[in-house]
Formats: C-alpha cells, sequence, structure tokens
C-alpha cells in the first residue's frame, strides 16, 4: 500500500501528545492533539453540543480565519456551543476521532519517547486541523524531498502562502494550550 501521510513531529505539550503530518498526495500538512480519557472533550465531535456557558464564546470573540467561516456562521445563528466554536486553529477544527493507527500508530512506542509513552494513557482522542484551505499552498518541496516526487494531486487553484512544519508545530501548540485551558471552563 502507497504511503499517504510522512509523520514529520511528535512531541508533548502539557498532558496531550501532538503531531504533524504531511500528506504526500496533495502536499499540505495537518496537525493534530490527543487528548486521554480524562479530559472533558474526550470522544467529543468537534460538532458536537458542548456544555459551556454561552459567554464565554462571546467573551472569546474567536477570528474567522481561525473557526473557518461555515463555523462562524453557524456560532452567530446557534444557541449552543460546539468545541469548533470555540478551539481556535488554522483554518478551524476539520477532525476529531479516536483511532489508534491515526494519526500516529500508538502500537509503536518509537514515534514518542520513552517518557512520554510512561506518562500517557491510550487510546487517545484527537482533534486536528488542516492547511489544504483557500490561501494555503502545497509544500512540493518537502513532498519531493521525502517521496523523490512531485504530489499526486496538484491543486492549481490554490495559490497561497505554504505552511511550513514551524507554523504547524506553533498552530498544534496553540491547540494544545486551548484544550488544555477549556477544562475549567466545562461543566
Amino acid at each position: 500500500m502507497k504511503k499517504v501521510y510522512h509523520v514529520e513531529k511528535v512531541w508533548i505539550k502539557g498532558s496531550n501528545v501532538c503531531v504533524v503530518l504531511l500528506n504526500l498526495r496533495a502536499g499540505h500538512r495537518c496537525g493534530y492533539v490527543g487528548i486521554t480519557p480524562n479530559h472533558p472533550l474526550y470522544n467529543v465531535r468537534y460538532n458536537d453540543e458542548i456544555d459551556i456557558d454561552r459567554d464565554y464564546l462571546i467573551k472569546k470573540n474567536p477570528k474567522i480565519d481561525n473557526i473557518g467561516i461555515i463555523n462562524a456562521f453557524i456560532a452567530a445563528c446557534s444557541d449552543h456551543v460546539e468545541p469548533s466554536f470555540v478551539l481556535e486553529v488554522h483554518g478551524g477544527l476539520s477532525y476529531s476521532k479516536g483511532h489508534f493507527n491515526y494519526p500516529i500508530d500508538v502500537s509503536y512506542p518509537d514515534k514518542l519517547t520513552t517518557r512520554s509513552c510512561a506518562t500517557i494513557i491510550y487510546p487517545l482522542w484527537w482533534f486536528g486541523f488542516d492547511c489544504g484551505h483557500y490561501g494555503d499552498s502545497p509544500d512540493y518541496e518537502a513532498v519531493r524531498l521525502i517521496t523523490g516526487k512531485d504530489p499526486d494531486y496538484i491543486f492549481t487553484l490554490y495559490s497561497g502562502t505554504v505552511r511550513t512544519l514551524d507554523y504547524c508545530i506553533d498552530q498544534t501548540n496553540q491547540l494544545s494550550d486551548q484544550l488544555d485551558a477549556i477544562q475549567g471552563e466545562l461543566s
């Protein structure tokens, strides 16, 4: 089977596991934060209603670029709050799921350090985002370095900024910090 993703970085931030992947077929990166079963958003999808005061959303006043235009519209018209309304990350959340083998295969602890493996409880619940939006450009150079060829899907409609590994690490760290901070706000 052809490899579709390349794990560029895995690290621990607070009580969470963070991952940045490079999509080898399309050339864009994705960032993920894995939370443990004791987190109140464990098993909660990014578009599920959460028990948090709507004033929290108003006080936070998220930027449209960080939650996505559709989520911003739904938040403005809705009387409830979803994780996708309050967790700000590039382009908004686009993933929430629990898996043993995605975004990283947790059965292979060599992906994480010995210290982190000892402190993380599996399975993790993942929240993620992607950098394959309008205004984002694929990182053809990174794909060529890994595979020796161009990505399978060349997005000629995309013209914009290549979201680098450093950019995605920063966004993933911010998402991890927000997931830690929101615990105290949830009932």
